[in-house]
């Protein structure tokens, strides 16, 4: 009988990095406020505000980091709009960010475009529906003056409960399926999450999990880097789940060891050393060998031994990067310690990385623990 039980959940994740982050740099110098905490963490995801009125079913607005207060707008020109910011969202023009790497004095406001479902027939090119309500975002802009790059990035800086689990969704679309077109970065905490530069024409939902870092702050950015020429990518339905640090929803307790020894210990398979030796434990009693790992498999199997790591182990199975394995003990025990070996599935097979720890409590053990390729997500006492 097995000792214990082994699900697999897939999601992508990715690592946080330390909060070094060049955007916080350059918010802390606006007057901004953070997003109001909820269990929805994003200000105006959807792109619902302001609301386009232009017959044209679109208009480009400033974000909430403008404050120049100088008009840009044509004469009468219904699709620009210098009054009114978008709501949560700060926009910078791409090419003064990658021009100045690290020197936020030097980035230049950029304008966001919104576009609003048209209420009759449109052309292929200009027309396609929100994907979440009636707005959307586009992110390769118009009304640039004295530049023809309107390539534009969009943030967020927003509280979050420190070394928790987060869901981070949304969904983008390519304008063109033409190569260089539309391409995009999406980042949370100035590391790059994911690079699109093939895109079909029809709506993509992505879905990531990540811990959050010990400082309570994060900032989710999307920048468009293709080809400038107004005709970009398209985005939509913009998510961030997590605690809102409310008395009805309080953020949890990181320490896993804070009442007793877990019954119930959710890990991820993140395939990425980054961080990997982030966690408390006593460094000559963790084994993860070899340290640094050029790639790890994607599918990977993975041995999962208990207590005596001589004994054959009592689980095994197929894993993608990003699977979550949830482990429950014996009599809702999980035993002292936990053994991983990571190998790829080649023939013959090639053993990647070992990974032990400690799950006794008697080493400390925390939310986002990463030991090689094995992350601590969560756990029930």
């Amino acid at each position: 009988m097995k000792r214990f039980n082994v699900n697999v959940v897939a999601n992508k994740a990715i690592n946080t990095s330390l909060f070094t982050s060049a955007i916080v740099l350059f918010l802390s110098g606006f007057a901004f406020t953070p997003a109001v905490l909820a269990a929805e963490l994003v200000v105006n995801g959807s792109f619902e505000e302001p609301v386009v009125t232009s017959p044209k079913n679109w208009t480009t607005y400033f974000g909430e980091n403008y404050s120049w207060g100088i008009a840009t707008c044509p004469l009468l020109d219904s699709t620009c709009n210098d009054g009114d910011r978008v709501p949560g969202w700060s926009a910078l023009w791409t090419d003064s960010m990658l021009a100045f790497p690290g020197e936020p004095s030097m980035w230049l406001p950029g304008r966001i475009e919104l576009q609003r479902n048209p209420d009759d027939a449109c052309d292929a090119i200009a027309c396609c529906a929100a994907k979440d309500c009636f707005q959307k975002a586009e992110l390769d802009s118009h009304h640039r003056v004295g530049n023809p790059d309107n390539n534009v990035t969009i943030f967020q800086g927003i509280e979050i409960c420190p070394r928790t689990p987060h869901l981070f969704k949304f969904s983008w679309k390519g304008r063109l399926n033409v190569p260089g077109n539309s391409d995009l970065d999406v980042l949370i905490d100035d590391v790059i999450l994911s690079e699109y530069r093939s895109f079909s024409t029809d709506w993509n939902n992505e879905t990531h999990r990540f811990v959050s870092g010990d400082d309570g702050f994060t900032t989710i950015a999307f920048r468009s880097c293709g080809d400038g020429n107004t005709l970009g990518v398209f985005l939509d339905a913009v998510s961030l789940v997590g605690p809102d640090g409310s008395e009805e929803d309080p953020c949890p307790d990181p320490d896993l060891c804070a009442d007793d020894k877990p019954k119930v210990l959710t890990l991820l398979y993140d395939g990425d050393v980054n961080g990997a030796d982030q966690h408390g434990q006593v460094s000559n009693e963790v084994i993860v060998e070899p340290a640094v790992v050029a790639a790890f498999p994607s599918p990977a199997y993975i041995k999962v031994f208990g207590q005596n790591k001589n004994k054959p182990a009592v689980f095994s199975g197929t894993f993608e990067i990003g699977d979550f394995i949830e482990i429950n003990g014996p009599r809702k025990r999980i035993p002292s310690r936990l053994k991983f070996e990571i190998w790829s599935m080649d023939d013959p097979p090639e053993l990647v990385q070992t990974v032990q720890f400690h799950t006794s409590c008697s080493q400390p053990l925390f939310i986002g623990d990463e030991f090689g390729a094995i992350v601590v997500w969560s756990a029930e006492q």
